[in-house]
């Protein structure tokens, strides 16, 4: 039987091809990590918090294009996969998902920004309880992660610690700021080497064994951390500033708004 704006192949508005760049040829992110993106089924989102957002799967200004696809399941709130190519030189691509306010699962988070001669990085896995009073919630979830954040560590340079960031990323974070030591960009591709191995992990694991929270104070502190983690993106990322200076602040602001899960 057919559900209802499942969506399994990807998107056309996704397309890397659509978004071409000059002097270099970017990482397949989109279509890589799509077909992991697929098992879960997603359910194409039309609305956000009450606006209709159908309008950010096809973004078009004088220098940015891309596109932001929002989708739910079953146990996910809400999930966002965009891309952004702005001046033909900076290519941005996102995967951010939370669970719905049932569940209490870390959010994922991987950006990876692109340009001809660097690349910045981060992945993680936001913790929703607090790992040091819950250690259940650490072991059940972070650490089955430990071995490919060990294989992929040489890309971690952190290098920004103790920005708005630092409360809620987990032991497990990779964050790195890299230029292409070779033709091949293979430095670059093995961040998104990284991200495939993280978001497998992410879905064939911590969504696929997530249970509903049947502790209501535990509930609670996963609806409230999630929520201020959403809030603190939207007021507090500097790169809502610095874009808005280039696009306008109401285009940057409506965009990053809904990217925040």
């Amino acid at each position: 039987m057919k559900e209802d704006n499942v969506v399994i192949e990807k998107p056309a508005v996704l397309d890397t091809n659509m978004w071409k760049c000059e002097g270099f040829e970017p990482q397949p992110v989109v279509e890589t990590l799509w077909p992991i993106l697929s098992k879960l089924r997603p359910k194409i989102m039309t609305t956000s918090e009450g606006e209709d957002i159908t309008d950010l799967q096809e973004i078009r200004s004088p220098v940015i294009r891309g596109s932001e696809f929002c989708f739910s399941t079953d146990k996910i709130g809400k999930g966002v996969i965009f891309i952004t190519v702005t001046i033909q030189h900076l290519v941005c691509v996102g995967v951010l998902i939370s669970p719905n306010d049932d569940y209490d699962f870390p959010m994922f988070e991987v950006d990876h920004f692109e340009y001809s001669d660097n690349a910045l990085f981060l992945i993680d896995m936001h913790p929703l309880r607090d790992i040091v009073a819950d250690p259940w919630y650490r072991e059940k979830y972070l650490d089955p992660i430990e071995p490919i954040w060990k294989k992929y560590l040489d890309l971690n340079d952190d290098i920004q610690r103790n920005d708005f960031l630092s409360p809620f990323l987990s032991p497990y974070f990779i964050r790195g700021h890299h230029k292409p030591v070779d033709d091949k960009r293979s430095n670059i591709a093995r961040m998104l080497d990284c991200t495939v191995k993280y978001l497998e992990y992410y879905v064939d694991n911590v969504v696929a064994n997530a249970e509903p929270v049947s502790d209501p104070e535990g509930k609670a502190f996963a609806i409230k951390k999630k929520n201020l983690i959403r809030d603190t993106y939207r007021s507090k990322d500097p790169t809502v500033e610095l874009m808005s200076k280039q696009l306008g602040f109401d285009f940057i602001k409506r965009t990053w708004f809904h990217s925040c899960p």
